[in-house]
């Protein structure tokens, strides 16, 4: 590494030269340089486009048949009152399209493998609704299960179609969960709907989401 040529004094002829130290700390400063860039740049990336970049392949959870052949209501270990009121008195009860529901005191884990949270569980495959004795809004849960149910069983594959073109259109998420995935999205839409403090209070409700959803629980 040869001294460069600082400054050239062409009256007193006379050269200033860069020592080989000065010229190190340029070189580190550099490389210190391109690494903030190039960090900035890679957080940038994650930020935007998280969900394929950084995020590890979600393996699949598998549901545990505790109750496959069963139907209609199951209280299992779940305060029986409770369950009763939340059922019968639900506005939502009337749209599930869920073949079983079943009120439970045992976790998540023990119906879906690989699935420790959540506050409610809807498979497709057999149509069943689970609502968990430690869920912190009864209510809320069991129309956002509902939901589900609506949109796997009444949905035709053009509506599911339109409702994906809005989720994939929207910028407004009704809540943190709603950004999972189009069924997530329908779900939380249709537990706001029959709730009067989100529907007054949330100000990311999207006038056509509202619409659809108003015109499948009319249309019942």
């Amino acid at each position: 590494m040869q001294p460069r040529l600082k400054h050239y004094c062409e009256n007193c002829r006379k050269a200033t030269w860069v020592s080989r130290k000065e010229i190190i700390l340029e070189e580190i400063s550099k490389i210190a340089i391109t690494i903030l860039v190039t960090v900035a740049i890679l957080t940038i990336l994650a930020y935007t486009y998280g969900n394929d970049i950084i995020k590890p392949e979600k393996k699949e959870p598998t549901w545990n048949n505790l109750f496959e052949n069963q139907t209609e209501l199951i209280i299992d270990g779940f305060n029986e009152k409770k369950a009763l009121e939340i059922f019968n008195n639900s506005p939502c009860t009337k749209f599930s399209k869920a073949n079983t529901t079943i009120f439970s005191n045992r976790t998540a884990s023990d119906f879906v493998d690989g699935f420790t949270n959540g506050w409610g569980l809807y498979n497709s495959g057999i149509s069943t609704i689970v609502i968990f004795e430690y869920a912190k809004d009864y209510d809320r849960t069991y129309c956002h299960e509902v939901g589900h149910s609506v949109y796997y069983k009444e949905l035709d594959e053009k509506l599911r179609d339109k409702w994906k073109q809005y989720y994939s259109d929207t910028l407004r998420f009704t809540t943190r969960q709603s950004k999972d995935n189009p069924s997530e999205y329908f779900a939380e839409y249709f537990a706001c709907y029959f709730d009067v403090d989100c529907m007054a209070h949330n100000d990311n409700i999207q006038r056509e989401e509202w619409l659809f959803i108003r015109d499948i629980v009319e249309n019942e």
